[in-house]
Parts: structure tokens; sequence; C-alpha cells
């Protein structure tokens, strides 16, 4: 399988997360997250969602942005330097973890 989002495309990506940012902080708010909640986000790219999450939560334990591609790991740790403690990135295959995931569904039923 190829992968298309890649480091070529960094500046895509961005752009990207700059215009779902306020998409996904109204969903976010909706959740109404409790504090100290751990999170994780799949396919979490450079880590503009993860980080997102961690901003919104107060005072979250964890949050852990899980991606394929060992490139943007990598950017989404430079990304992050110094900047959040409680937010780390690994590289890992979603479809090698132990669950089944979807969370189409579940969005579907959030009113933003």
């Amino acid at each position: 399988m190829a992968y298309i989002i890649s480091e070529l495309n960094l500046e895509r990506q961005k752009l990207l997360a700059k215009v779902l940012a306020p998409v996904t902080d109204r969903l976010l708010s909706v959740l109404q997250l409790p504090s100290g909640a751990r999170g994780l986000d799949l396919g979490c790219g450079m880590g503009e969602t993860t980080r997102q999450l961690a901003r919104t939560l107060d005072k979250p334990n964890e949050i852990v942005g899980l991606e394929l591609n060992p490139d943007l790991v990598e950017t989404a740790k430079k990304l992050s330097s110094g900047e959040q403690d409680d937010v780390s990135f690994e590289q890992g295959d979603v479809s090698a973890l132990e669950f089944v995931t979807t969370v189409s569904i579940l969005f579907s039923h959030v009113t933003c």
C-alpha cells in the first residue's frame, strides 16, 4: 500500500490542520471530555490534532499519537519539542492493534 501523506507535502498537512482546527475544537468541546483523560490519536500524521486534544483537556494524563509513517512521527516529535510534556508520538500500525477501531459512526452522532 502506498502511503500518500509524507514529508513531501508537509505544507498541505499544515494547511489542512489549520482549516480543520475550528471544527475539531467544536467537536472536542461538545464531547466534554473529563479532566485527566488519556487520549489516543490514531493515524496522527504530524500530530496537529494530537496536540490540539492535549490543549483542550484540563490536565491530561497522557496523549499518544500513533502513526504508521516513521518520517511523520519524527516530524510530530520535532513540532512538539518543548511544547507539551503529556504528549508523545509512536510509530505503529493501527491494523496491528488488538482492537477493532471505528469512529465514523461515533462522530456522526455528535452535534457541533
